[in-house]
């Protein structure tokens, strides 16, 4: 410390030098924000550049305070927080067929009271078509959403899942937890049919047969050719379900649920 200050003595003597040093550390910040804001406008924009500034000063006092080298985990966590607090909308699922990708998005996805539950809203950007655009997403309720799933025998046709439950005080709120589109997001139909009112988390096509399996808060469904839900197998517990796969090269679905591990269940 003592030599630290020995140095900032010598600089305090010769100004050109302080300069130098307070001026380079200036320009390499607006550099990283210039870069921040570049990014962000990259995938539509909406938020001032101060927003982003104090954003981008927020979290890297955050980073540099974290007990990670460089910050690693904690500046991500950050960035996400702040620029969801600027207004900036939030990825929440993803799928990737090929070229084309659909994206999940909300913004205000967690308001602090039910007095500002009409400024969350949700919606799908794709790029389908060749070109990045907001899906009209006409007929899909306005809700958190969980997973998209494609079609790979026709890009247009998606199926979308939400969270959530059938509750009176959010706008647009809705009923169904599934919907289908088959005009790239254009248009959805509700097919939950006689499937629980609980939130669904996850999604597939089975390898067998192309039917869609959701896991759910109560379980994993198949939907029918009838249009209807079953339970998925035997012998799984009435258990939230938060992700799904299937094991490379076999017809076995893996399913992660939320306290009760990984279970395993044959599609054949």
């Amino acid at each position: 410390l003592k030599e630290a200050w020995k140095g900032l003595a010598t600089l305090s003597r010769q100004p050109s030098k302080l300069l130098l040093l307070f001026g380079g550390g200036t320009l390499v910040t607006m550099s990283y924000m210039v870069a921040l804001a570049a990014s962000v406008e990259a995938f539509g924009g909406g938020i001032s550049f101060p927003q982003l500034g104090v954003t981008y000063l927020a979290a890297s006092t955050v980073a540099s305070a974290a007990p990670t080298p460089g910050g690693l985990g904690a500046a991500e966590a950050a960035y996400a927080a702040g620029l969801g607090l600027a207004g900036l909308n939030q990825g929440t699922a993803l799928s990737v067929d090929g070229p084309t990708l659909y994206a999940g998005w909300c913004g205000e996805c967690n308001p602090v009271d039910f007095a500002n539950v009409g400024a969350f809203h949700s919606g799908i950007a794709t790029n389908q078509g060749g070109t990045w655009h907001a899906a009209a997403a006409g007929g899909l309720p306005n809700r958190y959403i969980t997973s998209i799933v494609q079609d790979p025998a026709d890009d247009q046709h998606i199926y979308v899942t939400l969270s959530g439950f059938s509750r009176a005080w959010i706008p647009g709120g809705a009923t169904g937890h599934v919907f289908e589109s088959t005009d790239a997001g254009q248009s959805f139909t509700n097919i939950s049919g006689d499937l629980p009112d609980a939130p669904v988390s996850a999604a597939i096509l089975s390898p067998v047969g192309g039917s869609l399996i959701v896991g759910t808060d109560t379980g994993i469904f198949q939907r029918q050719p009838s249009g209807g839900w079953l339970p998925l197998g035997t012998g799984f517990p009435a258990v939230a379900v938060v992700d799904l796969t299937t094991i490379p090269g076999t017809d076995t679905l893996a399913a992660a649920t939320h306290g009760r591990g990984v279970w395993e269940l044959p599609l054949s």
